[in-house]
């Protein structure tokens, strides 16, 4: 069955298959979780069961329908995502292409992007007529915090009486940021993080890759399946070998190796490489607390156990939390245009002291 297709998230697929088992299948649903954990992948597999062709509960994911729909490409179901302001109706073609191609990314635009007012509106048009081939129009909203307040609340008045034949998805990585009473108006599904194990599994039937490097990536992932895949086409033992080193220069030499590796680190004029090499020290660190803690079982860079025990003999448990509070200010810090390079100085500065062995 084709709930299959979808990597774990066993409990929302047992949810989802009992509400469609006894015909109780809600008119709006919030799917809510991280972000690359097969929100969207199961959106799109609900819209599918409620518009097979065959018989049964689950989707065949062989009839013309189920075919159509995985390709977004069937007029009962839409898949909207946030888009700038002003966009191409090529760049709109492409854009839903590559979600068709890999529901686990939502594609990404350079500008700001937004789900619109004026795209609401026409959601609100099409629901309001009978579906017109299949058994339930399916409106899929991925991403749906960047809905605009003005179209939050043109939504809301639908979600209030929803038509008949009518079904909403809202997916979300924070649904902190949607308007309370959007959220009243759905039943809530949470997903979770996937499996190290699920993963790797999903890794491996898709990749010729080396099964070191499949079991480094999907750690290294921290359960974001789009993370996984991204992350294998990289050199991400060399990148973080790059990135470990620089640290440990900075933590154990004077004031000209903190300048250097802040150099180093920030010479990119690409913010997402030092987002990145953000993402290396906050996992660094977190596996530095753990083996404080004595669970050495939970740890991400399990290949570089000596190293992170070399270390982890610098601090104390108060300075790792305290370094990983800095490593999370300095990523929120990337998100407005500040210097990277003095950014990564005065990270590292402050990571230096706050270890116990001086240099």
């Amino acid at each position: 069955m084709s709930f299959d297709s979808v990597v774990g998230q066993e409990r929302p697929k047992k949810i989802l298959k009992g509400a469609l088992e006894g015909q109780t299948l809600s008119s709006s649903y919030l799917f809510f979780g991280p972000r690359g954990v097969g929100k969207l992948a199961l959106a799109l597999e609900l819209a599918k069961a409620v518009n097979c062709q065959r018989d049964g509960v689950l989707p065949c994911d062989n009839c013309s329908v189920c075919r159509r729909i995985a390709k977004l490409n069937y007029p009962d179901v839409s898949v909207t995502f946030p888009v700038p302001k002003e966009i191409k109706d090529e760049d709109l073609k492409e854009a839903s292409q590559k979600l068709a191609a890999n529901l686990y990314h939502v594609p990404d635009f350079p500008k700001n992007v937004e789900i619109h007012i004026e795209t609401v509106r026409k959601i609100r048009s099409e629901a309001s007529y009978k579906p017109f081939e299949g058994q339930r129009k399916v409106f899929i909203l991925a991403d749906a915090h960047k809905l605009n307040p003005s179209a939050s609340n043109a939504l809301l008045k639908t979600l209030e009486e929803p038509p008949p034949n009518v079904l909403f998805i809202l997916t979300t990585a924070q649904p902190g940021k949607l308007l309370p009473t959007v959220l009243s108006r759905c039943q809530k599904i949470r997903f979770g993080r996937l499996s190290e194990a699920e993963v790797a599994q999903a890794l491996e039937t898709t990749s010729a890759c080396d099964p070191s490097q499949i079991r480094l990536v999907s750690r290294l992932a921290q359960g974001n399946l789009d993370r996984a895949r991204e992350l294998l086409r990289e050199d991400v033992a060399g990148r973080r070998s790059a990135t470990l080193s620089m640290l440990t220069t900075a933590l154990s030499g004077n004031l000209l190796s903190v300048l250097k590796s802040a150099e180093m680190l920030g010479k990119s004029k690409h913010r997402s490489i030092s987002e990145e090499n953000l993402e290396t020290l906050q996992i660094w660190y977190r596996d530095l607390l753990l083996l404080l803690e004595g669970k050495e079982e939970h740890l991400i860079n399990q290949d570089l156990k000596p190293q992170l025990g070399q270390m982890a003999a610098q601090y104390d448990w108060p300075g790792v939390l305290r370094s990983l509070h800095l490593i999370e200010d300095t990523r929120r810090a990337l998100e407005f245009h500040v210097n990277l390079e003095l950014t990564w100085m005065v990270l590292l500065f402050k990571l230096k002291r706050l270890r116990r062995v001086r240099t």
